[in-house]
């Protein structure tokens, strides 16, 4: 182990001592007590995966972490600054960059920590409340439901800023200044009477903004603003690439780092800020309240969990208990851009607004409707200096650097004359960017000709940006070209969520794909159940042929049904143009107290498959269709309510605290057990008929409580953590249904035809039962589906998800929740025309 890992392996033993402490002085907790990874995240509101970072690598918490740390556990750790600079040795060390003379220092820059602190205890011990192997405060269930979502921020966003390449190198620090354009009005609207209270009081532990403190500066002045403006709006413009979602992510960051070293009744007064885009927001239907509630409801599903109340959703907004950070506002169209900043200017707003735009777009937006953002202050991100860029260029630099480094002409352009055409390219922290990532355009820079333009040094910097990260293998390069062609027409300036990819094919190429595989499956299984080895039987018939006849008849069938209930769950948008996400078909209702309607999902999946189960079962058994049609619809109704009431998990609770049953999940199996029961109980004995009833009842009532929407508090939303959960619960929901039916079929009949015969009929049946159960309610399957018709276009690989995860691990994507973007707009432009 060299000096350098020894030093890293002494920092992380110093911290993993400060951040203990630092946890035991929240919770008022003695030293003798020693919490558990999953209670220090819970007591400093992370989570849990970033405790485990920070302890065994690879990662670091950022530099306004450790001062919150550093702030609870008072000077039991000496001198702050000294502490800080040792960080921020550490952090440059682990990633092997140089460390500047000013950071050069002994080998241990910072004493060893005493004893644990003693400080006055901001969560009063008599507050804390231990239950089992987890902690929970004695708070109000909203104290909860937003502390549950900054935690889960806390995770998405700390490891997509890793991602964005927002850690290491430090991103250039982001610069304003207050924009003279016309596109707000006053400064001291905005700002408030001083000896007034504003519409939003300032955070704890910052000062009132005043016009004075709104003239220029960067992130910690942006922050000051945001935290004691009194209109609370904050419109946020720049250029292409001049890094407003970075920024906007820094805040983020800076706002959920801060919050650690909050008390419980600060923290209550200090809103969580989410990153949306605008793209979804539908002014004419909803209001931005509205909108904000329902996103928050369906990224961030464990918010419908019973725990936190009734609509937890829409009370944290209404209550302020959030702020917004509203990205992307200008890839609306210029007329929906008017009309959603008068629908804004309507509302009576109760959250803070940071709005994310292009300086020409908003420009032309407000110019054209007549009217700015009331209440609102508009700051314009400043190009980036040379000397920024230079520094920004050095960091990616061998230390020392040799002759033939490539990055070393840009630094001697840059240092030269500026105002060369390079020179004012790397003026946005996206150009620069993309060439610390390619040093190598530097030589097609010098081969290409004479440089006069700026627009042709983003040319050349944009079309290598596929060619970098696919490359050398000129194959690779271009098949990676025409796929990512392919998304950039289909996206269309949107975000893709890829359970929604289906919309982009002809559904009735999944109805014969699905109709093929049922009959292929079921004539196969007919063979094995009704042949010589099962000898099943079906109204007296059996054998081989008739087992592969019948098999075909019926995989048909159910194929076909199964593809049914699948595209029933997202149905097609009636407008193509307003591609709203509409997880899993969601229908609404109206909520009391609340002018809009917020989405409640639904899953038609399971209300379809226990009408059908029920209504012939009860039809089958009674010989009357009526009776088996009203008994399928009551049970169908309860059974589809059940399955969409959330459940949330975390850390902090058992792992099968998510089986216990409530009383909603009673009286779906009620539904379905009672007429079943009086089915068989009146045409065979009653005795048969309550053991019927009650076997049908808790193995679909437990199917339906597996259906139910699961959502993990800590693991945060990204497209591969939906895809594991939805492939969890298909194979949950599809056992449920298939092991229990198919151990009954099978043990009838083994009783006639022999062990064997009913091992065969239990492992057929099963089999044809999971997977059309699967087909159904999986949009995994749905969309392995679509991605086969894309393969046979050539306009998609077959393995796609896989494709979209390298795409995003090599920065041609990104991720905001568990939608997708294209790392740039200027990126999707780019690819789009390669498809048209």
């Amino acid at each position: 182990m060299g000096q350098a890992d020894d030093e890293i392996a002494k920092f992380r033993s110093v911290l993993k001592t400060l951040i203990r402490d630092a946890a035991r002085t929240k919770a008022g907790k003695g030293p003798d007590w020693e919490p558990r990874n999953n209670e220090i995240a819970w007591i400093l509101g992370v989570n849990p995966a970033t405790i485990t970072r920070w302890f065994n690598g690879p990662s670091l918490p950022r530099r306004t972490a450790v001062a919150s740390f550093l702030e609870m556990v008072g000077s039991e750790f000496g001198d702050h600054e000294e502490f800080l600079r040792w960080w921020g040795r550490v952090d440059r060390l682990r990633k092997g960059r140089p460390v500047p003379a000013v950071m050069d220092g002994p080998e241990q820059p910072h004493p060893a920590p005493q004893e644990a602190p003693s400080r006055p205890v901001p969560l009063p011990a008599e507050e804390i409340r231990w239950e089992g192997t987890g902690v929970g405060a004695s708070v109000g269930p909203l104290d909860k439901a937003v502390a549950a979502l900054a935690r889960n921020l806390y995770g998405q966003w700390d490891s997509e800023a890793s991602y964005r390449g927002l850690v290491m190198p430090p991103p250039i620090p982001p610069r304003w200044t207050r924009t003279e354009r016309p596109v707000a009005g006053r400064v001291s609207v905005a700002v408030g009477d001083p000896d007034k209270p504003g519409r939003f009081r300032e955070l704890p532990e910052t000062q009132r903004a005043t016009a004075d403190t709104i003239q220029e500066g960067g992130l910690k002045e942006l922050f000051e603003i945001y935290a004691g403006l009194g209109s609370g709006r904050i419109i946020l413009m720049g250029h292409y690439g001049s890094g407003k979602t970075s920024t906007a992510i820094l805040l983020l960051l800076h706002e959920l780092d801060r919050r650690i070293g909050l008390t419980r009744d600060t923290s209550r007064k200090t809103p969580v800020p989410l990153l949306l885009t605008a793209q979804d927001w539908n002014y004419s239907e909803q209001s931005l309240s509205a909108w904000f509630a329902q996103q928050l409801a369906t990224t961030y599903t464990f918010l419908g969990s019973a725990e936190y109340g009734p609509d937890a959703a829409w009370r944290v907004v209404r209550e302020g208990r959030v702020a917004l950070f509203l990205d992307a506002f200008d890839e609306l169209d210029p007329e929906r851009q008017i009309e959603a900043i008068h629908s804004i200017n309507r509302e009576s707003q109760t959250f803070r607004l940071v709005l994310l735009t292009r300086t020409q777009d908003f420009t032309a937006a407000v110019k054209a409707g007549h009217r700015p953002v009331h209440g609102a202050v508009a700051l314009e991100l400043r190009p980036v200096t040379p000397d920024l860029a230079i520094s920004y260029l050095k960091d990616y630099q061998p230390f020392p650097a040799p002759d033939d480094d490539p990055l070393r002409k840009v630094i001697e352009q840059l240092e030269t004359d500026p105002e060369h055409p390079i020179g004012r390219a790397l003026d946005t922290p996206f150009n620069l960017a993309l060439l610390s990532a390619d040093p190598q355009v530097v030589d097609e820079l010098s081969t290409a000709g004479p440089i006069e333009t700026r627009e042709k040094v983003e040319d050349l910097l944009l079309g290598r940006v596929v060619s970098v990260a696919y490359g050398p293998d000129q194959r690779r390069i271009t098949e990676a070209e025409r796929y990512l062609g392919y998304l950039a027409v289909q996206m269309d300036g949107e975000d893709l969520s890829w359970w929604r990819m289906h919309h982009w094919v002809p559904r009735w190429e999944r109805y014969v794909l699905n109709t093929l595989a049922g009959t292929l499956i079921m004539s196969v299984t007919g063979l094995m159940v009704f042949g010589p080895v099962g000898q099943y039987t079906v109204t007296g018939h059996t054998g081989t042929l008739f087992g592969l006849s019948y098999g075909a008849a019926m995989g048909s069938v159910f194929g076909f049904l199964a593809t049914v209930v699948s595209e029933a769950r997202d149905p097609r948008p009636k407008d193509p143009e307003r591609r709203s996400d509409r997880r899993s078909g969601a229908r609404r209702r109206v909520l009391p107290g609340f002018p809009d309607r917020v989405p409640r999902a639904v899953n038609p999946a399971v209300a379809l498959f226990i009408l059908a189960v029920v209504t012939m079962a009860v039809r089958n058994q009674s010989g009357h269709l009526l009776f088996g049609l009203l008994a399928g619809a009551v049970a169908s109704c309860a059974s589809g309510h059940a399955a969409t009431r959330v459940r949330s998990i975390s850390s902090m609770r058992r792992r099968w605290a998510r089986l216990g049953p409530n009383l909603t999940d009673l009286l779906a199996s009620s539904t379905i057990g009672v007429p079943i029961g009086l089915a068989y109980g009146l045409t065979k004995t009653p005795e048969f008929g309550a053991v019927a009833g009650l076997l049908t009842g808790s193995t679909f009532g437990f199917m339906t409580s597996m259906a139910r929407p699961t959502s993990d508090t800590e693991t945060p939303p990204d497209p591969e953590t939906h895809w594991k959960q939805d492939r969890s619960r298909t194979l949950l929901v599809a056992l449920t249904a298939a092991v229990p039916i198919g151990l009954a079929l099978g043990i009838q009949n083994g009783r006639a035809h022999g062990l064997v015969a009913g091992i065969t009929a239990f492992v057929g049946l099963s089999t044809i039962l999971g997977l059309g159960t699967a087909a159904g309610i999986s949009d995994i399957w749905r969309t392995a589906l679509v991605f086969v018709q894309l393969r046979l276009r050539g306009d998609f690989p077959l393995r796609g998800m896989r494709f979209l995860r390298g795409a995003r691990k090599k920065q041609v994507l990104r991720t905001v929740g568990a939608k997708i973007q294209f790392r740039h707009d200027r990126v999707r432009i780019a690819l789009t025309p390669t498809r048209r």
